[in-house]
């Protein structure tokens, strides 16, 4: 038990401790517990918790957790959020038989994503750690935005501060250059932008653009010059529309990446036969 919730299994687990599901009567929940033990033992972790709280309660939106309450004992920190009963895209992707959605659900994610993470952005929030593993499946398969972990919030000009190297940013295989290689101030916006184009990439070929193993097996430096200097290749079956979106978004200058403006107003992300513009 933890305060009035009955745990149960384990959804996932991060640094400081993991995901139980959590039923309080016929009500299930997802609890992220937090070991404080191990909250202290990082410079960083305690101001990180604040914001990701913060971040959750000031917003809502459809394709965005919604957080119930966050409770406190003498060993645990927990973040009650709405629990989704069908997983993550990155299960689904793993799972499905084709290795990837159809194009037209692949669009209709790809539009909610965009409509979340646009909400976020006009709300001065930068999520900073898009993936598919965050990105949850409701009771409909709608798209749910999760985990706010690597929140934070950024300046006017939708600019933030580079986190120090003890606080790490996010996941390799979706982050921006600009990110990888720590630029004193980027922009929140359009390195989000970034991941967004490599979930795209995904959903659509069932693979990461670069290929993983020699991400996680590089160095900063060399996973930034492996980037820059690989072509972005496509499979066949990729139509060039949507091959023009993503070329677009995975543009390693941020001055000429697309914007979200850029991105809802795209023939491919728009559709040809469904309307998506309630996704946007």
């Amino acid at each position: 038990m933890f305060y009035q919730y009955k745990l149960g299994r384990t959804l996932g687990e991060g640094q400081f401790g993991r995901v139980k599901e959590g039923w309080t009567g016929e009500t299930k929940v997802a609890i992220k517990l937090l070991l404080k033990k191990k909250l202290l033992q990082d410079d960083t972790a305690e101001s990180r918790l604040r914001e990701e709280v913060e971040c959750l309660e000031r917003i809502s939106h459809p394709n965005i957790i919604k957080i119930i309450e966050v409770l406190n004992d003498d060993t645990y920190v927990g973040i009650v959020t709405e629990c989704m009963p069908n997983g993550d895209l990155f299960r689904y992707v793993n799972e499905s038989s084709s290795g990837q959605p159809s194009e037209n659900q692949a669009r209709i994610w790809f539009s909610q994503l965009i409509s979340a993470v646009s909400y976020l952005h006009d709300n001065g929030i930068a999520h900073r750690d898009i993936k598919l593993d965050n990105l949850l499946l409701d009771s409909k398969m709608n798209l749910v935005v999760a985990d706010f972990g690597f929140a934070h919030s950024f300046n006017d000009n939708g600019n933030i501060r580079h986190p120090t190297a003890t606080s790490g940013c996010g996941s390799p295989c979706y982050a921006a250059p600009e990110v990888v290689v720590p630029e004193p101030n980027y922009s929140a916006r359009m390195a989000d932008i970034w991941s967004c184009g490599v979930v795209l990439y995904c959903l659509l070929t069932g693979m990461l653009p670069w290929d993983d193993y020699k991400i996680r097996i590089a160095n900063e430096d060399i996973f930034y010059d492996f980037i820059i200097r690989a072509s972005l290749s496509f499979p066949e079956f990729i139509n060039e529309s949507a091959c023009n979106l993503i070329q677009n978004i995975l543009c390693i200058d941020p001055d000429t990446r697309f914007t979200m403006k850029d991105i809802k107003s795209h023939p491919w992300t728009r559709g040809r036969n469904m309307d998506v513009t309630q996704y946007l």
